[in-house]
């Protein structure tokens, strides 16, 4: 496939994982050629289909302030194909639960179903809806993890019943992690009930101030401006026990004081709408 015609496929791409996304990017871009500004405008044109795909402004921000655009087209795909965040959050799961017991998801996220199938002694309560839970269930299910599909009405009673709740960061701010929507009310139940809340966020996922806000603003051209109608929704950290991403397990109680140090260079030319 030619790399124009494979960046078009990928804009128009809709649920996919966000290192599948990264790594058929950069393999398209490999072959686009140097020239700046045809690398500016199709990295915008990139994140402006996938506005809430942290790991794709990462990819594009690492790759318009480099030096050696190929080197870092590279380490990129490594990165992002060698995230051990599956493998802490595994660790911490059985550290933290060495009887096991029961998380709660909401819908489908690549990580957690990683982490989940390499544990041992859990199940999952997946919460329903228009989020990849069909696909959550069978993929656990496949690989001899109980799993329970939970009905969005009745998710307050599954975290009151549950161990921890799992919540999959898609790009994170340095003062909160922006996450599906509903993944803010498990939160905000588990946090009064006095339960873990364990927030991923894996390698790409954590941007500059700059960015998100930037993401947010095109989320919000889709949907009138009016934050009900988004897809994802912001959860403080102030409700978040515990961050795991690639470089390991971090209390977020020094994170609120500190905030996420973002992983993306803040190239803001990256931020300007481009003529699609």
């Amino acid at each position: 496939m030619h790399p124009i015609e494979h960046l078009r496929y990928l804009a128009r791409a809709g649920y996919a994982d966000a290192p599948e996304l990264v790594s058929e990017t950069a393999s398209a871009l490999r072959y686009l050629g140097a020239d700046p500004a045809n690398l500016l405008l199709t990295c915008r044109r990139i994140v402006q289909k996938h506005p809430t795909c942290g790991p794709l402004w990462w990819l594009c921000a690492e790759l318009l302030t480099a030096l050696e655009p190929r080197d870092t087209l590279r380490r990129c795909i490594e990165l992002v194909r060698e995230d051990s965040t599956p493998a802490h959050l595994s660790g911490h799961l059985a550290t933290r639960f060495p009887d096991g017991g029961t998380v709660v998801v909401n819908g489908w996220s690549w990580e957690i179903a990683v982490a989940l199938v390499q544990s041992v002694g859990f199940e999952a309560y997946v919460i329903d809806g228009d989020n990849g839970a069909d696909h959550m269930v069978r993929v656990l299910e496949r690989n001899e993890v109980t799993t329970h599909l939970v009905e969005p009405r009745r998710a307050a009673a599954a975290v009151g019943e549950s161990t921890a709740i799992l919540v999959s960061t898609a790009f994170a701010a340095p003062d909160g992690l922006w996450s599906p929507i509903g993944s803010a009310q498990l939160a905000a139940t588990a946090y009064c009930a006095g339960i873990d809340v364990i927030a991923t966020t894996p390698v790409g996922t954590r941007l500059p101030k700059v960015f998100t806000d930037a993401m947010v603003r095109l989320v919000d051209d889709d949907t009138r401006g009016e934050s009900w109608h988004r897809d994802i929704e912001m959860i403080s950290l102030g409700l978040v026990t515990t961050v795991v991403g690639g470089k390991g397990v971090e209390d977020a109680a020094e994170l609120r004081e500190t905030g996420l140090r973002p992983e993306a260079p803040p190239a803001t030319e990256l931020t300007v709408r481009s003529a699609m």
